[in-house]
């Protein structure tokens, strides 16, 4: 077997790779429309694609695609990825997952990935990948009339938050006071991540990262609730989400959840849900969730009517519905110094490629 490697796909193999994850992964996989590959891989200064891919004359049998991330690690900076499709041609599933993965972990010093299966995991779980089995996931419903009626037999009791929702108070701010903005742009995000306790550990969430993943993605319009505040301002990132499949309904799914380590902290966040709940009435909303490794942001969301999913009472997949239990799980790879704890990392579901659409998202043009 006359088998090369290399760290960069070159462009020309576009339609190859097409090809390649259609015959692996089916047809209607949305991998397989070039615009999702484009806004993945594709390397805008080369126009190569970052898949460290394997092949064998000329041919794909097997790809690691990567998605080059500034970490936040400790109190520094440092370049780390996110992988997305490990995929191995069934007739070549003889140790090339392996390499592919080997030569990913002597480019990079941090590795992070989502939602891998459990073959994957016990193979990176050989080469020193730590796992977190399950993301925690926050839940307030708004429609649970509605709910019970979808799913009969599920134990939505469990979902009730554990006390009324408060609204803390603090006497040098009034919620009234707090003036909200729709919208992010370079000026008005700008923090100082020395402030920011809970995101010392993972991607950061500077304004290059939002541009690219929520107003630059091919799919899915987001939201954004903002309260300018010179360089410790606090974010709110969501979208709105149509259901599929054996039912429809809005839902609302929160992919960040960005404040500062500040004594005005809970009646500012609390401030921007009261934003989110109105936003849910005005647009029927069933349910709404966030997925994140930091244990204390849950605790914040609870004293406003958030639950935690803890036996997956409501579906994790939503287009189409699939009732099936999924944990979310997440995994690290760290070459050097000490790991921290899970709770330590701030990890949602939009980091990788976990958030991404279905086909029928992009082809109705970005509508969700």
């Amino acid at each position: 077997m006359n088998l090369k490697l290399v760290d960069q796909l070159p462009g020309e193999y576009l339609a190859d790779l097409v090809q390649f994850i259609r015959q692996n992964h089916g047809e209607e996989h949305v991998m397989t429309l070039p615009i999702m590959l484009d806004y993945y891989f594709k390397d805008l200064e080369n126009s190569n694609y970052n898949i460290v891919c394997a092949l064998e004359a000329k041919r794909i049998v097997g790809i690691l695609g990567y998605v080059p991330s500034k970490i936040r690690w400790g109190g520094t900076t440092t370049e780390g990825v996110w992988t997305s499709h490990w995929t191995v041609d069934s007739a070549y599933r003889h140790g090339i997952g392996i390499l592919l993965m080997k030569r990913l972990q002597e480019l990079y010093s941090i590795i992070l990935g989502q939602g891998a299966n459990q073959l994957n995991k016990s193979l990176v779980t050989k080469m020193g990948h730590h796992f977190l089995d399950a993301i925690p996931r926050s839940v307030k419903i708004y429609n649970r009339k509605r709910l019970n009626k979808i799913f009969p037999k599920h134990n939505l009791h469990e979902l009730l938050p554990s006390s009324e929702p408060e609204i803390p108070s603090l006497d040098s701010l009034r919620f009234e006071d707090i003036q909200l903005t729709d919208f992010v742009n370079e000026s008005n995000f700008r923090p100082d991540w020395e402030y920011y306790k809970y995101n010392h550990y993972g991607t950061l969430r500077d304004y290059s990262f939002l541009k690219k993943k929520y107003l630059q993605t091919p799919a899915f319009r987001y939201e954004f609730c903002l309260f300018e505040n010179r360089d410790k301002p606090y974010l709110l990132v969501f979208r709105l989400e149509r259901t599929s499949g054996q039912s429809v309904f809005n839902c609302i799914r929160i992919v960040e959840i960005i404040i500062p380590d500040d004594h005005q902290a809970p009646i500012i966040l609390g401030a921007m849900l009261m934003y989110l709940d109105s936003f849910a009435r005005e647009h029927d909303v069933t349910f709404s969730d966030f997925y994140c490794t930091n244990v204390e942001l849950h605790k914040h969301l609870q004293l406003f009517g958030f639950a935690s999913d803890v036996n997956h009472i409501l579906p994790n997949l939503l287009n189409p519905i699939v009732e099936r239990p999924r944990d979310q799980n997440v995994e690290l790879f760290l070459k050097d110094g000490t790991r921290p704890s899970w709770d330590e990392l701030y990890i949602t579901k939009s980091d990788g490629d976990q958030d991404r659409p279905s086909i029928s998202n992009v082809i109705r043009g970005g509508k969700n």
